[in-house]
């Protein structure tokens, strides 16, 4: 089973999700029990809430896991709108599959096999756009995605990022564990670029692993 760690006091963390919706808490659930990472309750229901105040058309996800954030997304935005969701663990990416033919959602969700990278730069290529972005890859990465997420987010579009603060080690070099010392790097050169792009209007918040919301001006 996956260890968790918090950045917030534990008193605060088991308020808050007695507070969360049982679809939420049940697919969690389900994502611990097969052992994959997956967003924190409290993480997805804000999730849910921005995309039901959005009210997206199209939403891009990376970083599928076994579908758990996409299942929820969809029950946020409108039937007529389309989420494409991309994972690049073959296995992962079956679950996935399977879990939206389970819940009837192979007609709004379009999962994809492969490397975030590719994808973008295929996407971006394609002159595709999202109104509604939720990044939860490899964070490693996240900075070498910001020109292609820029070029997919219209004005008004949302950026929302999770696992920012990364069990607080990107806030607190106390808590640093030496062989996580490049994606700490990487993710505090992501927030400082998101941060002071004029582009964009950005805040952290902490909860879950701790997310990021963007506005593209």
């Amino acid at each position: 089973m996956i260890e968790e760690q918090y950045i917030n006091f534990e008193f605060i963390l088991r308020y808050i999700r007695s507070l969360v919706t049982e679809d939420v808490k049940q697919l969690y659930d389900f994502a611990m029990d097969k052992d994959i990472p997956v967003a924190k309750p409290e993480t997805t229901k804000l999730l849910y809430l921005l995309a039901m105040i959005k009210q997206p058309k199209r939403v891009l996800e990376l970083g599928t896991g076994i579908g758990c954030s996409a299942v929820i997304l969809s029950k946020a935005i409108s039937e007529d709108a389309t989420i494409v969701t991309v994972e690049k663990n073959p296995e992962n990416y079956e679950e996935a599959c399977k879990l939206f033919r389970e819940n009837g959602l192979t007609n709004r969700i379009f999962p994809k096999n492969g490397d975030g990278m590719e994808v973008l730069q295929e996407l971006t290529q394609q002159g595709e756009a999202f109104d509604f972005i939720f990044l939860d890859s490899a964070k490693g990465q996240y900075y070498d995605y910001i020109p292609y997420l820029k070029k997919l987010l219209p004005r008004g579009g949302i950026l929302v990022t999770d696992n920012v603060l990364y069990k607080g080690m990107v806030a607190n070099d106390d808590l640093l564990i030496l062989r996580k010392k490049t994606i700490v790097k990487r993710l505090r050169m992501y927030l400082d670029a998101i941060s002071h792009d004029p582009e964009l209007e950005s805040v952290v918040i902490p909860i879950g692993d701790g997310i990021s919301l963007t506005v593209k001006k």
